[in-house]
């Protein structure tokens, strides 16, 4: 079932006057739409009936086959699904309703079948409050988090990619080039630029006994490298 919500906020609308929210310079459109199908997976029901994995998917198709039988929809309770595993190899699952969730339950005697009412109880309560609609402000709150996590991952991914930029272009990690290490800090420099720092790092090299290293570069060919403590020290002031 997919839930829709239309918010207003005075002084946020374009010519047509159709509601928008800004956030972040960035404009979203004021309707949201939430996916509310429910469901949990059988790994996860697995671990609240404390039974391994591969029982639990035995029990669930003898379930289906016998809702087949009975010529009852199996989608109202387990649908196919699938995971990776720790070894990236694509294994067989199901998504569990709510109603599933009652299915098994009803398998279960005593504390272990309390427990796992009580639990999958719990785990739906915590999806429904999740998806309960929410007011503009909230909703605000909800995009902003959105475009800060998205920010946050694309800061960690330039980082990494500027890291590994850097490293491909040394075979001392303490030494870099000075393209390699501008990289590294997420610098900009022109060809100039690049030249100039090379003089000092050179210059400061020979004066405090560092060696200067040569490595290939595919763009520019032989470039020296230099020592990291000599690159912080060029780089303080660069912007």
């Amino acid at each position: 079932m997919l839930v829709t919500y239309r918010t207003e906020l005075l002084g946020l609308c374009d010519k047509s006057c159709k509601p928008k929210i800004i956030v972040g310079g960035a404009v979203m459109d004021s309707k949201v739409t939430i996916n509310t199908d429910k469901t949990i997976t059988s790994m996860e029901v697995a671990e609240m009936v404390g039974k391994e994995h591969n029982m639990l998917l035995r029990d669930i198709r003898r379930y289906i086959e016998q809702l087949g039988q009975s010529k009852i929809a199996q989608s109202n309770f387990f649908t196919e699904s699938a995971y990776k595993n720790k070894q990236n190899k694509e294994q067989p699952c199901y998504n569990v309703t709510k109603k599933g969730c009652e299915f098994i339950a009803h398998k279960l005697t005593g504390i272990k079948g309390t427990a796992f009412t009580a639990r999958y109880i719990n785990r739906f309560h915590d999806m429904e409050e999740e998806l309960k609609p929410k007011s503009p402000a909230e909703m605000l709150v909800v995009y902003a988090n959105q475009l800060l996590e998205n920010e946050r991952r694309m800061n960690t991914i330039e980082s990494k990619v500027n890291e590994i930029n850097a490293r491909i272009t040394t075979h001392n990690e303490d030494y870099f080039t000075i393209a390699g290490y501008a990289s590294l800090r997420g610098v900009n420099i022109d060809t100039s630029k690049a030249n100039m720092l090379g003089r000092k790092a050179t210059k400061l090299s020979r004066e405090y006994g560092y060696d200067i290293g040569k490595v290939t570069d595919t763009r520019f060919g032989k470039v020296n490298s230099y020592h990291l403590d000599i690159l912080k020290s060029i780089f303080e002031f660069v912007a």
